[in-house]
């Protein structure tokens, strides 16, 4: 296998090299990268193997999920002059039915991010084959009659395997994943538990526009045109610009096991709902380097058999990261995040608050990501954003580790003074 690997990357390797002798410099740099952004389309068939309680007895039955089918917003990037697939797919809701009898069944493969890998450049016209590998965060829960299970999230890491088509500015893809990490304990009581098969495969169609705003630029980077503009406001110091971010979140927790101590029938927060990153800063062009005051708000919340919990983390921090070096316009970074946080823990038992637990406290994270710069003209930036905090709490006199891990994939970063200055410099007014 891992010889198969390797040939295929010294295979990808050739083809990216010889998709490159075709381009000029500039061209290398602007078609490093492509966006897209469409719909996908998930199928579930039938499947899976489970176990509930009824009020009489403990059943079992294969083929016991019924199919679902999820359209899903989807937002890639193509890498490596298009031999490279980085994406994100964020699913709306299941339009078929989840109930059979009196029980229902809440099955949801959820975001989804990954890479796929395309031994042959995708080319108009052309089908071509790729593999890949992704990871999202599962959820199941089911519940017979009125009694609503345990909600339970997992990390899974599905192979992808399918084939690309592109027709002008459009993409037409079919695929599968398969998912070799189905099999789970669950609770089907506050007492009992039951190893339960969830559905292994699971097939898609998806649409996108592909789009690249910077393209139309690279004639001016060829010239040297870019150049003299940004030489010239280099000279007059009005690179470096405020800076304004906004983009959505979420948020990891790791090696926490309060639940596994105190309330075993419930699973361990893992992940919190999605959240505005907002942030308020200045770039200093000189040194290549950020100060961001970001402010989030984290929510997570898990219910199981009547009992519910709730984890609330209010954090202002100050960003301070240095970007490292620029790859044909890929320009990584890297820094710390001292930051101050209201941190609230909840337990609720049957609608009754069984416990409330405050901490306000100083943590400081590290920040790592990067910028997509074609040029440095640019007056906005998509960044992505990937913070770790180690957090601890002391609950009832014992410390539990609330470690987290937050992306933000794709955050828009505007720059107005940068904005207002480049606007001069394309019009010839400095």
């Amino acid at each position: 296998m891992k010889q198969l690997f390797a040939l295929f990357l010294l295979l990808m390797g050739i083809n990216c090299l010889s998709a490159q002798d075709s381009l000029n410099f500039a061209e290398k740099r602007f078609r490093f990268a492509e966006g897209s952004l469409g719909a996908d389309f998930e199928f579930i068939p039938a499947s899976g193997r489970g176990a509930y309680l009824d009020p009489n007895s403990f059943k079992t039955i294969d083929f016991m999920y019924p199919a679902q089918f999820t359209p899903r917003f989807t937002i890639t990037g193509l890498h490596f002059w298009r031999h490279a697939d980085f994406y994100i797919n964020v699913p709306v809701t299941n339009f078929l039915n989840r109930e059979v009898g009196d029980s229902e069944f809440y099955y949801s493969t959820g975001p989804e991010t990954g890479m796929k890998l395309y031994p042959f450049q995708i080319k108009e016209n052309k089908v071509r084959p790729y593999v890949g590998i992704s990871w999202n965060l599962m959820n199941y829960q089911q519940s017979v009659g009125d009694n609503e299970g345990q909600s339970i999230l997992r990390s899974h890491a599905p192979l992808q395997f399918g084939f690309t088509y592109n027709k002008g500015d459009k993409l037409i893809e079919l695929g599968g994943s398969y998912s070799y990490q189905n099999e789970l304990e669950y609770y089907i009581s506050r007492e009992a538990t039951e190893m339960i098969q969830l559905p292994p495969l699971s097939f898609h169609l998806s649409y996108r526009w592909l789009f690249d705003s910077s393209i139309k630029d690279a004639p001016e980077y060829f010239d040297g045109t870019i150049d003299k503009q940004v030489n010239q406001l280099r000279k007059l110091k009005k690179l470096s610009s405020f800076s304004f971010a906004i983009g959505a979140s979420a948020s990891l927790i790791d090696g926490n096991t309060y639940n596994e101590e105190n309330n075993p029938f419930v699973d361990n927060i893992k992940m919190s709902n999605s959240h505005l990153d907002l942030g308020i800063g200045y770039y200093h062009e000189g040194i290549d380097a950020h100060a961001n005051l970001t402010f989030r708000s984290i929510p997570f919340s898990n219910t199981s058999f009547n009992f519910r919990q709730e984890y609330n983390r209010r954090t202002l921090g100050l960003e301070l990261y240095k970007f490292l070096f620029d790859y044909h316009g890929f320009v990584p970074y890297v820094g710390v995040v001292p930051s101050y946080g209201k941190h609230t823990f909840r337990n609720i038992d049957s609608g009754e608050l069984l416990l409330e637990h405050i901490e306000n406290k100083w943590t400081t994270g590290l920040i790592f990501g990067w910028d997509i710069r074609q040029d440095k003209r640019q007056w906005y930036i998509l960044r992505t954003n990937l913070r770790y905090f180690p957090i601890n709490m002391n609950i009832d006199r014992r410390d539990y580790s609330f470690n987290q891990f937050e992306f933000n994939l794709i955050q828009f970063v505007y720059y107005p003074t940068r904005h207002k200055w480049i606007k001069k410099a394309r019009n010839g007014e400095l």
